[in-house]
């Protein structure tokens, strides 16, 4: 008998962002509410960046209490369920810039991922980095791109132990696709970049829950959907109470069979010929803000080149902007 997929969830900024665009009440109602809509959660993903952005005033206490708190919080509403944290930039205060003193493997980073993913080779295992846990993801401007090569080689060394990678860091609902550095038409690996709960900018809060093949003897530990989850901020605002629904499902508002790094190419070649398939994915990577702006063609270019050709610094030739 197969078992029913592991459902877990993600959540990115889950304090104060920006001082005056999320407040506590706001986290608190959301995590309520995921409690009540998914008592089945089976485990937490937290891509970090708790503390707000207002870097000139944070100090160290202060952002430990609010890391300390957050764990309580979510331990007690989510008994059982282990939490995997990141952490974001935001965590350290002062802002850390160690990465920038060693550019190519900081703390030896890369150096640990590897061996971790080595022995799990060796042992015939299927690995995923949510166990890692992940916040900028590579290609990203705020991620050095010496780094985003070294990590994209990685991935592409161990696609086959590599089932999913998750990431948070841009607030924005998006992912971005791995190809074979020897031959950009074969897909290697998919990275699911999580909205965030902060609003900041122009955006509505969300979060998003996954699905994941489970407990069985052939077991892919692959996702096998995702769902994101909003609220409208301005009606919230007008109202004086949040609605949080269900915005999307992966496989079906995109038309998808499956979430393997070939379908979520496949998509990225019909987004580039379907202008309508395109905007579909724009009102869900602004999780449906009504405050969007417009995307004309150089926008769409910077989606196709920076974010869903992530790390990689060659454009994929027979995608069509």
């Amino acid at each position: 008998m197969e078992l029913p997929p592991v459902k877990n969830m993600q959540l990115e900024n889950g304090v104060i962002i920006e001082s005056v665009t999320l407040q506590k009440i706001t986290v608190d109602n959301m995590l309520q509410h995921i409690q009540e809509t998914h008592p089945d959660i089976d485990y937490i993903i937290w891509t970090g960046d708790l503390p707000p952005h207002d870097i000139w005033n944070q100090t160290r206490e202060e952002n430990l209490k609010i890391l300390k708190d957050t764990v309580k919080q979510m331990s007690d509403m989510f008994p059982g369920a282990p939490i995997f944290p990141a952490l974001g930039n935001h965590e350290s205060a002062p802002v850390n810039r160690w990465l920038l003193l060693n550019s190519t493997d900081p703390a030896t980073e890369l150096q640990w991922f590897i061996y971790e993913l080595q022995s799990a080779e060796f042992n015939g295992e299927k690995s995923s980095c949510h166990s890692y846990t992940c916040h900028i993801p590579p290609g990203h401007s705020d991620c050095l791109k010496v780094w985003s090569r070294n990590y994209y080689a990685i991935i592409s060394r161990y696609e086959s132990i590599i089932s999913s990678q998750f990431f948070g860091h841009t607030h924005f609902d998006e992912f971005e696709v791995f190809y074979d550095r020897s031959d950009l038409s074969r897909a290697v690996g998919i990275a699911y970049v999580g909205p965030s709960v902060s609003p900041y900018y122009n955006l509505n809060p969300g979060y998003r829950i996954y699905y994941v093949d489970g407990d069985h003897d052939k077991s892919t530990r692959s996702v096998i959907d995702h769902e994101s989850w909003t609220m409208n901020l301005r009606e919230a605002n007008l109202y004086g109470y949040p609605i949080w629904f269900k915005l999307y499902s992966a496989r079906q508002a995109f038309g998808m069979d499956a979430l393997r790094p070939q379908d979520w190419d496949d998509f990225v070649q019909r987004m580039s010929n379907d202008p309508k398939l395109f905007e579909l994915f724009y009102k869900y990577y602004y999780k449906a803000s009504p405050v969007r702006p417009a995307c004309d063609m150089a926008c769409k270019k910077k989606f196709y080149v920076t974010f869903i050709l992530a790390g990689h610094m060659t454009e994929k030739t027979y995608v069509k902007i």
